[in-house]
Order: C-alpha cells, then structure tokens, then sequence
C-alpha cells in the first residue's frame, strides 16, 4: 500500500468525521431534534445521544491518526456509520421525510436518500481500510 496515500485517507476521515461533529457540539437542542424524529430511540436516551455521539466522533476521527488507537477509531467510526446507515434505511422504508443531520442541522438542507447509503457504504470501506492497513514495506 502506498503510505501517502494511506495518509490522505486518514486525515481526509479524521477531517471529514471532526467536520461533522461540529453542528452537533454547537447546536445540542438541534440535534437532539433530529435525532429524535428519526423515531428509533426512547424519548429518554434522544439528549444522552445527541451530548455524546459528537464527542464519540471527535474522539474516534482522532485516534484514525495515531497507530496505536487506529484500529479501535475506524472500528468506532464504522459502526457509527453502520447505525446511522441502519437508522436511514429503517426510516426510508417507513417512508419518512426527515433530514440526515450528518453533516448539517438546518432544516431542509440534508434530507435522507439512497445517497446517503452508497455514501454511507463508501465510507465505511475507507474508514476500515485505512484504520487496519499498513504501508508496504
């Protein structure tokens, strides 16, 4: 594997990941919201998730750049991606018109697709391959 190129993807992922965690940290009360009309999770954990999954991203994109955290920061990321592909697909078959919240919170900019899957899918590939890969000798 080419070791810049395996670079760029992980600080492209750290990047990308702390990028959208920023709406989130600032706008708590927002997320909250958009966590909640995703209708998946009991009223009472919507604030606990909405205070710590910005976090839990910030702290996951992290470790995607030291060695010794890498493989638990791409496994924390690729199952955050795999709950929030979960909880798309569950809300496009049940027919809701909600937006995303992945990378903004205002109202009508993000709204869920199939877009969201393939990219969705896409990321989870790159995030794994980058936190398990080692430069070729």
């Amino acid at each position: 594997m080419n070791a810049r190129l395996l670079l760029v993807a992980r600080l492209f992922l750290a990047g990308l990941f702390i990028y959208a965690s920023l709406p989130k940290l600032l706008a708590p009360q927002d997320f909250a919201l958009v966590v909640f009309r995703y209708h998946l999770l009991p009223d009472g954990l919507i604030n606990t998730v909405a205070l710590l999954l910005p976090w839990l991203e910030i702290c996951a994109a992290l470790a995607l750049l030291f060695p010794a955290w890498r493989p638990a920061g791409a496994l924390w990321l690729s199952g955050l991606l795999g709950l929030a592909t979960a909880a798309i697909a569950i809300s496009l078959v049940r027919g809701l018109d909600i937006d995303c919240g992945c990378f903004t919170l205002q109202p009508g900019r993000s709204h869920i697709g199939l877009w969201n899957l393939v990219r969705n899918g896409a990321l989870i590939a790159l995030t794994l391959w980058a936190g398990w890969s080692k430069p070729a000798p």
